[in-house]
């Protein structure tokens, strides 16, 4: 969690995902990129 160790405060699920995920060269990131269309304000931009 580098932004929390930084002193930033999480505000939401999305925040948090895009920590745990790292980058999007992991081999599960389709599947979160579903996680967040299907469950985020931003789905499709």
């Amino acid at each position: 969690m580098r932004l929390a160790q930084a002193g930033a405060v999480m505000i939401n699920w999305t925040a948090l995902a895009s920590e745990l995920m790292g980058d999007w060269t992991r081999p599960n990131a389709a599947e979160v990129g579903e996680i967040y269309q299907q469950h985020s304000n931003w789905a499709g931009l």
